[in-house]
């Protein structure tokens, strides 16, 4: 990543991407930056998968899931306070 090169992160399957966010935590632990690590979880990822005109970043008429944090996404303290998923509130 710190050549230029992109880099997304792998899950294998929807009950792997729970830990998704501790792999990018990881890796801005490691010395990537923390946009980075971001990068490699959204667009990246999206581009990646020829999927950067439809998803992986936020913008009108694309698909988006969106978080509403407490804080920055990489602290391990960061809380969840509301998801959107296609545009609709999930209630907990």
């Amino acid at each position: 990543q710190s050549a230029g090169i992109p880099v997304a992160f792998a899950s294998f399957a929807e009950e792997g991407a729970a830990g998704l966010v501790d792999v990018a935590t990881y890796a801005a632990a490691q010395g990537w930056s923390p946009q980075g690590a971001l990068r490699a979880l959204t667009s990246d990822a999206a581009s990646m998968l020829s999927l950067s005109g439809s998803i992986g970043s936020l913008e009108a008429g694309r698909g988006a899931d969106v978080l509403l944090l407490d804080g920055p996404p990489l602290l391990p303290s960061t809380r969840i306070m509301n998801v959107w998923v296609n545009g609709r509130e999930v209630q907990r």
